[in-house]
């Protein structure tokens, strides 16, 4: 299926990838970088870079501006004009907007913070123990933070961003790699909304917000797993998911190089697309589902010796076709 490489790449790693909401705009790309550049294109064209004075780990739309997340902190960048805004100065690891004008952002130091940026008011929620923000999903009343030592921090915007309203422990044995929310669009849970929690020994949970125990769809699978050259298992971090906007069903890209779609009320894989030279970093769907966007970029597996380090960061754009997106209770637009 067609799909087009982007150019120019960042330099260094793709940490994320957003198009923008907007279906007037569905065409718009940015992409942060370890290089400290936030990237944007349209329609498959490099169209702009803006430098921040740090590595950039996360990025997120805030209507016509960007919020760019990274160690120098969080800053609103206007893409007219160029010009930022530092809403924060302290390192970010990652960043949602509410339809509330909040900046959402969980932070290395143990907190989840919501800054309102009109008036840069800060409100702050110390997680337990300190627990580092590792990734982070919001869906419409809802904040999903993943942290270090597999904990799973619940908010409720409409109730208060300065307490959770749940922690969990991840059903997953070893440490988060991404976390996203979603909402079952068809079968018995049609409605519900649930997370996806993925980890670096190659396996996704799949569970439910509502806590009644009645009403739970929980479950955990193995995928983005190799033979080694001696017979072995080898077990890849699921680095990146993200969700059909129309259909409910999920890919998940790993440091195999293999983008996945999988069925959450069937639980099986729907399709899988050929290889990528390097890990998948990232990967985010455009407003109506037409489009995937794929962040092609060595995360560090195998640390500072392996041949991918030298393979360069890419960036493809694929044209999505229904069938390889929509579960079997779904039909095709």
């Amino acid at each position: 299926m067609s799909q087009a490489l982007l150019s120019p790449s960042p330099s260094d790693g793709l940490t994320s990838l957003r198009f923008s909401p907007s279906n007037s705009d569905n065409d718009l790309l940015v992409v942060s970088s370890w290089d400290g550049h936030l990237y944007t294109y349209s329609n498959n064209s490099f169209l702009q870079s803006y430098p921040h004075n740090g590595a950039l780990l996360d990025c997120a739309f805030a209507n016509s501006e960007v919020l760019c997340a990274g160690l120098s902190g969080l800053a609103l960048t206007n893409l007219q004009l160029g010009n930022q805004t530092q809403l924060y100065d302290q390192p970010v690891r990652c960043v949602e907007l509410s339809e509330r004008n909040l900046a959402i952002c969980g932070t290395w130091a143990g907190e989840l913070l919501s800054i309102d940026i009109r008036s840069n008011e800060v409100m702050r929620c110390t997680l337990n123990d300190g627990h580092k923000a590792l990734s982070m999903s919001l869906l419409d009343d809802f904040v999903a933070l993943a942290t270090t030592e597999r904990s799973v921090y619940l908010f409720d915007i409409r109730k208060s961003l300065t307490s959770s309203w749940m922690q969990r422990q991840s059903a997953l044995a070893h440490q988060t790699r991404c976390i996203r929310l979603f909402k079952y669009k068809y079968g018995p849970f049609k409605g519900e909304v649930g997370f996806a929690l993925s980890s670096v020994e190659g396996r996704v949970a799949v569970e439910m917000l509502d806590a009644d125990a009645s009403k739970q769809e929980k479950y955990a699978f193995k995928c983005h797993r190799t033979i080694n050259l001696n017979g072995e298992n080898q077990l890849h971090p699921v680095n990146a998911i993200a969700f059909h906007p129309a259909f409910g069903t999920f890919v998940t890209g790993g440091c195999d190089g293999f983008v996945s779609i999988w069925d959450p009320v069937h639980k099986k894989r729907i399709c899988q697309y050929t290889q990528y030279p390097n890990d998948i970093s990232a990967l985010n769907f455009n407003s109506d589902g037409s489009k995937l966007a794929i962040g092609v970029s060595y995360t560090y597996e195998f640390g500072e010796f392996s041949e991918k380090l030298n393979k360069p960061n890419q960036i493809y754009v694929r044209n999505v076709v229904d069938s390889e997106v929509y579960g079997k209770s779904v039909a095709p637009r």
